[in-house]
């Protein structure tokens, strides 16, 4: 047999080891995993969950922006009354992301067909019911690292909003994330909220529940680049024309909102959440941000003022954002 015959026969061999292999794990991936027990529980409403959780909901955590309908017509995009909790955005290759992902309506006319349990189950290690795993733009890593009880406060104010009839498509991964997705989900390390005394400890938790630093850092594939963290740059094209770039708040001097004192941080934010405020209309092609101003402008000063303080703590990146 000459060389050239026997390389061709090895590497032969070689690729089918690896389509092997490949067959392998997916023979053991599609049943097996994810592998995240269901938490048999029941969610008390009392009053006190359901004012942190419309806090939670409609300013930080619930994302809100995410899963209702935006008006792309108006400046800063405001959510469209009656719509909250809806679902239907898409997110996909437009955003650079490997499928076609959608916001699940998270209304009683869907969530009563789930159990607290399964709720909490995608909420904070992103797995849906039937045991499917949900791509990680749903933010259940920084769920799954949140106080459970803010968890179970969430929960609670879902179940009062008002049902909203809305059939969705369903999302849908390409290939090879259609097999990966079943490894991401994992089980919650829940962390205490910190002392509000410590601001920057504080700040962290708000910043994670907030997810931050998803849409602050730029990512291929939906994977953040390692070292970019909060450095901006992450693409998002407009409904109305154009693509916009989330901006760099680490505190680069240079950069954004590195030179940004705390009263200006915070003015930035009450200017969409003043009752003077009024959306100016967008005109196609002109610029707008995706950026949740007006849900985010209802923070607490305290709760904002810690945001900054945390934020002044990140890594430094040169990132001229454009």
């Amino acid at each position: 047999m000459s060389i050239i015959k026997k390389i061709t026969k090895i590497k032969s061999i070689v690729l089918l080891v690896i389509v092997l292999l490949i067959a392998g794990a997916v023979v053991y991936i599609r049943p097996f995993l994810p592998n995240v027990p269901l938490e048999d529980l029941q969610v008390k409403i009392t009053p006190e969950r359901l004012e942190r959780g419309r806090y939670l909901f409609n300013n930080l955590a619930g994302r809100k922006e995410c899963h209702s309908a935006r008006n792309p017509n108006l400046q800063a995009m405001p959510v469209k009354e009656g719509t909250d909790g809806q679902g239907g955005m898409v997110f996909d290759h437009k955003e650079g992301l490997p499928g076609s992902f959608v916001a699940n309506n998270i209304t009683p006319f869907h969530l009563k067909h789930l159990s607290d349990g399964e709720i909490f189950w995608a909420i904070t290690s992103g797995v849906t019911k039937g045991g499917h795993a949900l791509f990680p733009l749903m933010p259940y890593k920084s769920f799954g690292h949140a106080d459970k009880e803010d968890i179970l406060s969430i929960i609670a104010y879902l179940r009062t909003l008002e049902p909203i009839k809305n059939d969705l498509p369903v999302s849908h991964s390409d290939f090879p994330m259609s097999i990966i997705i079943h490894t991401i989900p994992g089980k919650p390390d829940f962390h205490p909220v910190p002392d509000k005394n410590n601001s920057v400890q504080y700040g962290s938790y708000l910043a994670n529940l907030g997810n931050c630093i998803t849409c602050h850092s730029q990512a291929n594939k939906g994977k953040l680049i390692a070292g970019m963290e909060f450095a901006g740059g992450r693409k998002v094209p407009i409904p109305t024309g154009g693509i916009v770039s989330s901006a760099n708040i680490t505190p680069d001097i240079e950069t954004v909102i590195g030179s940004w004192t705390k009263q200006a941080f915070l003015q930035r934010f009450r200017n969409y959440s003043d009752t003077a405020f009024n959306p100016a209309a967008i005109t196609a092609g002109s610029f707008n941000t995706v950026m949740p101003w007006m849900q985010f402008g209802q923070l607490t000063t305290d709760d904002l003022s810690a945001i900054y303080d945390f934020l002044r703590t990140v890594k430094p990146v040169k990132s001229t954002v454009f």
